[in-house]
């Protein structure tokens, strides 16, 4: 009997797209074909003022250039899709707090330039991706304004911004095909805060990455060959928060030029990557209390990044990385008077992570070359000018990490 499949396809007003679907009796598996382009510029802006809520702030600003998602049940898949960003994107949130929000503040704010998402569950996933950004800007900005504001549930303040982006997932079936992934653009995430008053966790946050891929499989296997290649200005993270009285702070910051995260449950993983990284990264996040309980600074930057993880049997790795953009991160706490604060920085030229299941006798086989020809530089510093009970502050930096492991699944 034929497979009988359920298929949901969207794609963005702002693009240009071609879709094809096909599910029938005579052939079992679904074929898409997207092709979008890009060549205006895509703006989302939101401003909100408030002087005193009795509950949650919970608001977003989001802006993509090009947006493909596809996903079937019960049936076979095969997606080929291109697409091409030739404007700019930008995305802006700001909040202007008088007064008192009585509930937490959730603020967002996300650009991105390429986006696919593909999935099949209970059948078997094909992919041929390119996607393909030139000389734009996609950027991401969120600020919250409360000089004389308290914020008595604290809540989140994030921005993202990500150039080109493809998520993936397979359950029960496997997962085979290409991603390229090129960008020349600037990709630059800013978040910022001030605050009166915050006795409740608050947390801020800014995350860039150019060129990004998480693909996951489930009661299933994947074998992907990759290539990202990031040409543009830079990319740049940046987290500013300062607060008059804050129980918890906690203000990050990561920028990623290329970056690829696949992992697995209950077969093999194949991955052969190759990731070249020529652009400025940077990463930085400050954080300032004149009264603090707890509160931490962290700032992560990396030119080129791969994870593999299979909890399963077998995991098979192939990946050469090039860096030749600098890498600076910078963490920095000031406080007057408190309890625990501190700052740490992590740079890293080029990262790999791999590791299969021990208690599935796993077998991990890797070759790994790794080439990095810039600067990489982590600064970490803690300033306390009155008195805390402990200050905790590091700082690391990479030029070339790679770490493969057969281990124990996190549950078992």
């Amino acid at each position: 009997m034929p497979k009988r499949a359920r298929i949901l396809l969207a794609g963005t007003i702002a693009a240009t797209a071609t879709f094809a679907a096909a599910a029938t009796e005579a052939q079992d598996a679904t074929q898409v074909l997207n092709g979008q382009i890009q060549l205006g510029d895509v703006l989302s802006t939101h401003e909100l003022t408030v002087v005193t809520t009795e509950e949650q702030i919970t608001a977003s600003s989001t802006a993509t250039g090009n947006h493909f998602f596809g996903a079937v049940e019960d049936d076979d898949a095969g997606v080929t899709s291109t697409q091409d960003l030739q404007g700019d994107v930008r995305a802006s949130m700001t909040l202007d707090l008088a007064g008192e929000a009585a509930g937490p503040v959730n603020l967002a704010a996300s650009a991105s330039g390429n986006v696919v998402e593909a999935a099949a569950y209970g059948g078997d996933l094909s992919a041929d991706i390119t996607q393909t950004a030139g000389t734009v800007e996609v950027t991401a900005d969120v600020q919250a304004n409360a000089a004389t504001g308290r914020m008595l549930e604290g809540g989140s303040i994030n921005a993202t911004a990500m150039t080109n982006h493809v998520g993936l997932a397979v359950e029960t079936g496997r997962a085979v095909g290409s991603i390229t992934q090129t960008s020349d653009s600037l990709t630059q995430a800013t978040a910022g805060a001030v605050i009166q008053y915050a006795p409740a966790t608050l947390t801020v946050g800014a995350s860039a990455a150019s060129n990004n891929l998480n693909a996951t499989g489930t009661v299933g296997s994947q074998e992907w060959v990759i290539a990202q290649t990031m040409t543009g200005a830079r990319t740049q993270a940046s987290t500013f928060v300062a607060a008059g009285n804050a129980w918890d702070l906690q203000g990050s910051a990561t920028a990623m030029g290329n970056n690829a995260a696949i992992t697995n449950q209950g077969g093999s993983v194949y991955v052969t990557a190759d990731q070249n990284n020529d652009a400025y990264v940077r990463s930085q996040a400050e954080v300032s209390a004149y009264d603090f309980g707890a509160a931490t600074a962290v700032a992560y930057g990396v030119g080129n990044a791969l994870q593999v993880g299979n909890n399963d049997v077998l995991a098979v790795i192939d990946v050469e990385q090039l860096n030749n953009g600098g890498v600076e991160v910078i963490a920095g706490f000031t406080g007057q008077d408190g309890y625990d604060g501190g700052a740490s920085a992590t740079a890293i030229g080029n990262s790999v992570i791999g590791y299969a299941c021990s208690t599935c006798a796993g077998q991990l086989y890797a070759t790994n070359v790794q080439t990095n020809q810039s600067g990489v530089s982590a600064y970490a510093s803690s300033t306390v000018n009155g008195s805390a009970r402990s200050i905790i502050a590091g700082s690391t930096a990479t030029g070339n990490s790679a770490s493969f492991y057969v281990s124990r699944p996190s549950g078992h």
